[in-house]
This record gives C-alpha cells, sequence and structure tokens, in this order.
C-alpha cells in the first residue's frame, strides 16, 4: 500500500476537442500503479583442461535459465517469460616455450 503522502492524484491530458478516455492509461500525466516486475537468473558452468605435451585440451559447458515477469493490477497487464541457454566453449593450445603459448 502507498502512503498517503506519497500519492499524487490522477490528472488528465484531456482538453475539450480531445475528451479524456478513463480507459485509455495515456491520458493521465500522473498516475498510481502497483506494477510488480521480478527477474531471476541461475546459471552452472564448468571446464576441464587436459595437457599433452606441448598441447592443452581445454572444453566447458555452462548453462543459463532465467525468469522474469510482470504485473500490474489496475490495468490488468500480466506477462511471463523464460528461457534456458547452454554455451559450449572448446580450445586447443600450442605452448611454443615455457613462457609462450600459440
Amino acid at each position: 500500500m502507498i502512503p498517503a503522502s506519497l500519492r499524487t492524484p490522477f490528472r488528465s491530458t484531456a482538453t475539450p476537442r480531445n475528451p479524456a478516455s478513463l480507459g485509455d492509461p495515456t491520458q493521465y500525466s500522473a498516475q498510481n500503479t502497483d506494477v510488480v516486475q521480478r527477474h531471476r537468473e541461475y546459471a552452472l558452468f564448468g571446464n576441464v583442461s587436459y595437457s599433452l605435451a606441448k598441447w592443452t585440451f581445454e572444453t566447458g559447458l555452462r548453462a543459463d535459465y532465467n525468469n522474469s515477469s510482470l504485473q500490474d493490477p489496475i490495468y490488468g497487464i500480466a506477462g511471463e517469460q523464460h528461457g534456458t541457454e547452454v554455451l559450449p566453449k572448446v580450445s586447443v593450445s600450442y605452448h611454443v616455450d615455457k613462457d609462450v603459448m600459440g
């Protein structure tokens, strides 16, 4: 609940030539809403490397899940989206010298 000291009355942008439509939220220059937005993201990742003589082989994987939602009970707006993304990684390195990798 919004405290009374922070509430702003509705002010219409309507004119005699453009009357306000009470169902159209764009007709108000200031309005109170109770919008709730949530975003959650989870990730799991790991990698492994294997050295053989002057070569290093590396592989890895990252899995990412996200979920976003929005609700505005005043105007009846609600939506949710979610997704999963998997990102693989593969690399091969050759060590020319002890301090130089190519």
